[in-house]
């Protein structure tokens, strides 16, 4: 649930959000997937840390594989189905339109799939261009809520009522401003889709964000990671009930475990505004430090989270861990190397802690084993 929900940012597609953010906006979309790719890798890798730990902690091996399928021999099955989407990205890269580009794009898939067969299967071909059609309907519906949302917002003045609670409650403060808006997002957004959630909040708080001096795009990046997260959020969190009934887990455990697992979900909006350099507004410097410091501070905070590392986590190390989390997030240069000093020792730490443990595990083992004989 929490890795399908990250899906929906993903560059280079992004889903229904990007395209609506295009319109919205009328910044490009080439732009968009860019400053979208940091952040939403930054936010997998943190989503890994969580699994690994939680898998550690639970003992959970590798699965044995039956069939004696590997990734390579799944490649070579279907690594052509690669161009399609290859074929998409260099047409909107040559600035042509989306709509073009995924024209091409189901050329690019016909042609493929008959080089494949080598023969012309039209059931086939008709039985694709039904489900595109039928999917391509899912975006569609939304088009005609836009307008009736805006009618609504406009006619009844809700935008202007909303953004101005929203002005008077944060008193011009950002951090409250984007956390009002998180907790707008996930409410307004409670069994909605993502891009209808998004064009709701972009409504009712976008024009606050802007009236308290948001850039555009960092408004907008802020909304559209807000709008998704309703999937994994208790108490709706449609994405993790679906995933609880194929899974034949529990759905409020599952819903509880997905919110734990997204927790960049909640923390990268901030850091949008207060450090921008994620968004690739900054030097090239500037980016890979803020990269290296956030990655290392999310990291920080799913240790923290989980009180594991290489083993369980001491209560004065959680302290120190989630103290570390904290200032290397910081929009601070001096804290950022102190978190990164502090999380680096006590890793070191916890490593050597470890391999203490095992080495005085292995001596009693001998010590047993000469008693015995």
């Amino acid at each position: 649930a929490s890795a399908s929900t990250g899906g929906q940012i993903m560059p280079p597609v992004m889903g229904a959000v990007a395209f609506i953010m295009v319109e919205l906006t009328g910044i490009p979309y080439l732009q968009i997937i860019a400053v979208a790719t940091l952040p939403i890798i930054l936010y997998y890798i943190t989503l890994f840390v969580f699994v690994h730990i939680e898998a550690k902690k639970q003992k959970i091996g590798a699965v044995e594989n039956e069939d004696g399928e590997t990734w390579l021999k799944l490649m070579k099955k279907g690594w052509y189905y690669f161009f399609s989407l290859l074929f998409i990205i260099i047409v909107m890269v040559q600035g042509f339109s989306p709509n073009l580009a995924a024209f091409f794009g189901i050329l690019a898939l016909v042609v493929i799939h008959i080089i494949q067969k080598r023969c012309l299967n039209m059931t086939f071909i008709y039985r694709a261009l039904v489900t595109g059609g039928k999917y391509s309907l899912n975006i569609g519906s939304i088009v005609p809520c836009i307008g009736i949302i805006l009618s609504m917002v406009g006619l009844t003045g809700l935008g202007l009522k909303i953004s101005w609670f929203l002005s008077g409650l944060s008193h011009e403060n950002a951090f409250l401003a984007i956390l009002l808006v998180g907790l707008i997002s996930t409410i307004l957004g409670m069994g909605l889709p993502s891009s209808a959630a998004y064009i709701i909040v972009a409504i009712t708080a976008g024009p606050s964000l802007a009236g308290l001096g948001f850039p555009l795009l960092i408004a907008h990046m802020i909304m559209i990671w807000f709008s998704i997260n309703s999937e994994i959020t208790p108490p709706v969190g449609l994405a993790s009930i679906v995933g609880a009934g194929i899974a034949g887990a529990d759905p409020v455990k599952t819903m509880f475990t997905a919110f734990k697992f997204s927790k960049g979900l909640y923390i990268l909006p901030f850091l949008f505004y207060y450090r921008p350099a994620i968004l690739l507004q900054g030097t090239a410097w500037m980016i890979i430090e803020t990269v290296i410091m956030v990655l290392c501070g999310l990291i920080a905070f799913a240790i923290f989270w989980e009180r594991y590392v290489y083993g369980n986590l001491p209560f004065l190390s959680r302290i120190l861990i989630l103290f570390s989390a904290l200032i290397l997030l910081l929009p601070y240069r001096w804290l950022n190397y102190l978190g990164l000093v502090i999380f680096i020792c006590i890793l070191f730490q916890q490593k050597r802690s470890k391999q203490s443990i095992v080495k005085t595990s292995f001596n009693q083992y001998q010590t047993v084993e000469q008693i015995k004989r």
